[in-house]
């Protein structure tokens, strides 16, 4: 049955010792809705994950794992997903797609045909690509704290297209300099060159300033 709550409730799918597995064919979140799903809980729903009001009235916390075949779309001006730990897998046979302003802990790729980037599209944790190529659209960023940044974990057989904004949390202290270096490999410092007025060394606009 496809569920479609159109009042104000609060789902919770309480945390036990014992694994549950919850399996929808699509999701509706509607005005008023707060899902939460628990630690060892997993939800599968075989379709689209659609939210009216994301961030405004409704919201999803979760701590366990939510897959999904379809897309997610957030109609909302919030970004959908609180801050919790919990995993979000994409693991659709067709293209799926990430709609509206929606932020992530934990993001999983596993669709061997792909998924799109809409819209601005944060990442708090971990992004894991399984399977497939993710098309960034150039709006996918990795958030900093000051207790970590989000990374990209080692790409074994998926792929990404496109540009990542990765941030960088620097601490206000008393030094004149930081250090910063490329989380990639095989890039070099013209890939910044656009991006920051650099000085001190043949290439830059100034390359005789006495600190590079």
């Amino acid at each position: 049955m496809l569920l479609k709550l159109r009042f104000l409730l609060i789902i919770y799918l309480l945390f036990c010792l014992s694994f549950q597995s919850i399996s929808q064919p699509a999701l509706f979140l509607n005005e008023g809705i707060q899902l939460s799903i628990g630690t060892n809980v997993t939800v599968h729903i075989n379709g689209d994950l659609k939210a009216f009001n994301a961030g405004d009235t409704s919201s999803i916390d979760n701590d366990g794992v939510l897959s999904l075949t379809g897309d997610v779309i957030n109609n909302g001006t919030g970004k959908l997903f609180n801050l919790n730990t919990g995993k979000v897998i994409l693991n659709g046979s067709s293209l799926q797609q990430i709609q509206g302003n929606t932020a992530f802990y934990n993001l999983e790729i596993d669709n061997v045909a792909g998924v799109q980037i809409i819209d601005t599209t944060e990442l708090n944790n971990e992004l894991v690509l399984t399977l497939g190529n993710l098309v960034t659209g150039d709006k996918l960023i990795l958030n900093a704290t000051a207790l970590k940044t989000a990374r990209i974990a080692p790409i074994v057989t998926g792929t990404i297209s496109g540009d990542v904004t990765i941030e960088a949390f620097v601490e206000n202290e008393a030094y004149d300099y930081r250090f910063l270096s490329m989380p990639v490999q095989n890039k070099t410092l013209d890939e910044w060159s656009d991006d920051m007025l650099m000085t001190g060394f043949l290439g830059t606009p100034f390359p005789t300033f006495s600190f590079t």
